[in-house]
Order: structure tokens, then C-alpha cells, then sequence
């Protein structure tokens, strides 16, 4: 969108006009500040529409950018249509010290969240308040992830995929019962 945007007066206007060009960010650092402002200037142009959203955190990108992508990503969560956030594998690049809670992305189709820390914590990365997500028709968490159910049924749930991993029993036990809740109020799960 914008190599597009450059490439003369009336495809910048055109490219401008349509915020939907802008609505697809994807991260795959490391990367450094400069791309950060890359990454904000497509969310500007975006401006109301649906966002699309894949990031894929690695050790090398900064606690500065990582926080920044993740910040401005959940100060949006009300225009999410898909989000992916990846951690790499036994890495600690996700912001530290800190839950981030998925409380109203009403809009929400597709969710896959993937934080796997080298140091489990008692402490979920992000937190998921299934009450926002009445959307949600397909859910992939793996890792320091945790979902709130409060069991109202989310029909439009068609695929759920859970990989639950963990150091001890006494961290692994509210996830099973809270996944168990939760597949409970998802009735058209096949």
C-alpha cells in the first residue's frame, strides 16, 4: 500500500481514500524505531476500519518496540477483526511484568495468541474477557494465555485449538478447568 501511495499524485489521493489498504499490519522483526513509525502511520490511515493483525516477536526486537506494537494494538482492540500474536519459541519477548486484557474487540473472527516464556509465570501475558469476543469464530491459544469465561455461549465459535503447557501441576490446574468452562458455553464446536 505504499510503494501505491508513492507512485504519483492520483494513486496517493486514491490509496489515501481507501482505509481498508491500510487495515493489514504485519510484524516480523526484529526491526528498528523507524518501522515503529511505519507501523503507526498505517494504523492512522486505517483509520475506522477493521484491523487485521499478525506480529511475531522476536528477542531482537526491543522491550520499547515490543511494547509499543503490543500497546497500540490493544488501545485498538475495538477495531480487531483477526489478531496473531506470536512469541518465539522459549524466548521472554513478550513486554514483561505486565497482562494485557482483550476486554472489547466486539468484532473479533480470529484470535491466535502463542506466548511460550522460558520462565512461566503465575501471571497470564494476556488475558482474554470471552464476554467482549461474541464474534470470535476461531480461537488458537497457546502458552501464558487465559481466558475469563463467565459462560454465556459463544455460538458463533466454530474451531477452538489449545496447547496447554506448563511446569507444574498447580499451573496447569485452572487452565483445565477453565478450558472445560469454556468448551461448555461453545455449542457449535465440531
Amino acid at each position: 500500500t505504499l510503494d501505491y501511495s508513492q507512485v504519483c499524485r492520483s494513486w496517493r489521493t486514491l490509496t489515501l481514500s481507501q482505509s481498508r489498504l491500510w487495515s493489514n499490519l504485519t510484524w516480523h522483526g526484529p526491526a528498528n524505531a523507524c518501522f515503529t513509525a511505519l507501523w503507526d502511520l498505517y494504523l492512522e490511515r486505517s483509520k475506522r476500519s477493521l484491523l487485521v493483525v499478525h506480529i511475531y516477536l522476536h528477542e531482537g526486537d526491543t522491550v520499547q518496540v515490543r511494547q509499543h506494537l503490543v500497546d497500540s494494538i490493544f488501545k485498538e482492540q475495538h477495531r480487531l477483526k483477526s489478531l496473531s500474536i506470536q512469541v518465539a519459541e522459549g524466548q521472554d519477548s513478550f513486554p514483561e511484568k505486565r497482562t494485557y486484557l482483550l476486554h472489547s474487540a466486539t468484532k473479533l473472527q480470529n484470535l491466535a495468541l502463542g506466548v511460550n516464556l522460558s520462565s512461566p509465570s503465575s501471571v497470564p501475558a494476556i488475558m482474554v474477557n470471552e464476554t467482549s469476543v461474541r464474534s470470535l469464530q476461531s480461537i488458537h491459544l497457546r502458552g501464558n494465555v487465559s481466558i475469563n469465561n463467565q459462560a454465556n455461549p459463544l455460538n458463533s465459535l466454530r474451531k477452538v485449538n489449545f496447547s496447554l503447557r506448563s511446569t507444574s501441576l498447580e499451573h496447569l490446574s485452572p487452565s483445565v478447568s477453565s478450558l472445560s468452562s469454556f468448551l461448555h458455553a461453545t455449542p457449535q464446536i465440531r
